[in-house]
């Protein structure tokens, strides 16, 4: 049961440093949107633009998929602890 809960906290540490990364590309995205509605916008500005975008989507299909095995993993320990709680009322 220790594996999962240790598990469970590293999957919630690399949710917290994915929600920080993508505060800091929402961020960004102001900073890269700006030169892109002026009239002297670059090829460049657009590029950048648009990687921050697609960064933005990978660091959400990750958070999508951390918070699934979140899901799995305390599911998985609840029913350990029932089952050893059961295992403790009986005796």
């Amino acid at each position: 049961m220790t594996k999962n809960i240790d598990k469970l906290i590293a999957d919630h540490e690399t949710m917290n440093g994915l929600i920080s990364s993508l505060i800091d590309y929402h961020e960004r995205l102001n900073d890269y949107l700006a030169p892109c509605l002026k009239d002297d916008y670059t090829h460049n500005d657009l590029i950048s633009l648009v990687l921050t975008v697609k960064y933005q989507q990978d660091i959400i299909s990750a958070l999508h998929e951390c918070l699934e095995r979140i899901n799995d993993n305390d599911l998985e320990t609840l029913q350990q602890l029932a089952s050893v709680e059961t295992k403790g009322g009986e005796k």
